[in-house]
This record gives C-alpha cells, structure tokens and sequence, in this order.
C-alpha cells in the first residue's frame, strides 16, 4: 500500500495518521511473509478489510442516491415552472378572448420555466393577432363602403328598395364571412 493509496481512502488524514497506517500494515506484511502471523490474526485482518470495503460501498450508494434526489427534484421543480407557466400564457390567451381549440395548438412551443419570457412571448402574439385581426376588419369594411351605394338624400322612413335589401343582406354575409375568416387566421397564425 502506498502513501497515495491510504490518502485516497482517508483524504482527511494527517501526515502522522498516514505514516503510522503505512507502518502498521508493513509491520503485518512483514509478520505475514515470516510466518509469523497466526491464521486467526490473518482472518481478523481480511474481516476488517473487508468490513472497510463494504463501508466505503455503502457511502458511495448513498451518496449517489442523494445525487439521483437532487437530479428529480430539480426536473419536478422545471417541470411545475413550466405547468405553472403555461396556465399563466393561457390565461393571457383567455383574457384576450381566443379559445382553448385555439391557442392549445402553439401554446408548448412559447412556455419555458422562465415566467418573464414565457409571458412576453403570449403577450406579444396576443399583440400581433389583434393587430392582424383589425386591419382585416378595416379592409372588410372599406370593400363593403365601396360596393354599397350612397343612399339618397332625405328619404328617411321610406320603404326599403330591392336593391337596398339586397345590399344589407351582402353585408351581412360579409360580416359572417369576416368573423369566419378571423377565426381561421387567429387558428392558422397561431398554430
């Protein structure tokens, strides 16, 4: 056994503690090679070797399960920041009137265990949804203005004309059409 070998076994030995392991086990290596050491003093030397094997054994199995607890308890606390957080992204996507169908497409792919960007990230595609949503209900509503007449002067109470009846009801689909539209652009930007 070497000076090397006793410091890796004991790392919290003295110099002095060392030198007197490394002159013990000279001296029963000695007492060993003259013969001079009984069978009985040679198995108490293996059963307290092997006693020392089998402690060093066991400290590496419980330090190595306290390190597996500590790895899962991490991933358990990642993982409630991230369930955690994507009930708040969802509650912004909520709160700015989409559905669950809706958003549950694209939700996973903002949500992190980071609470400041997973939020920044729902607000912003809330911000751009909503931008795309008016401009598309401007340019209905222009498209509409340009294809109705202008009524005439004065007329109120009169009786509805044909061609006015048939104008409102094309407004009527094109507002269909325009909420129909808006959802399948909120589904298909989102997703």
């Amino acid at each position: 056994m070497t000076r090397e070998q006793v410091k890796k076994l004991f790392p919290d030995a003295t110099e002095e503690q060392i030198s007197a392991i490394l002159d013990a086990n000279s001296a029963d290596i000695g007492k060993a090679k003259k013969g001079g050491i009984s069978d009985e003093e040679l198995q108490k030397l293996k059963d307290k070797a092997k006693l020392h094997d089998d402690y060093e054994e066991t400290q590496k199995t419980s330090e190595e399960k306290l390190t597996k607890a500590l790895k899962e308890a991490e991933d358990l606390k990642l993982s409630n920041m991230k369930l955690l957080n994507k009930t708040k992204a969802a509650g912004v996507f909520v709160a700015a009137g989409m559905t669950e169908e809706e958003y549950s497409t694209f939700i996973d792919g903002i949500v992190s265990d980071n609470e400041e960007n997973t939020l920044a990230l729902a607000n912003s595609l809330v911000s751009t949804l909503n931008a795309k949503v008016e401009a598309k209900e401007k340019s209905v509503k222009a498209e509409l203005l340009k294809s109705t007449p202008t009524p005439p002067a004065g007329g109120g109470g009169e009786v509805k004309t044909e061609a006015e009846k048939i104008a409102e009801a094309r407004a009527s689909a094109a507002v269909e059409n325009n909420k129909a539209a808006n959802t399948a652009m909120n589904h298909y930007l989102g997703g």
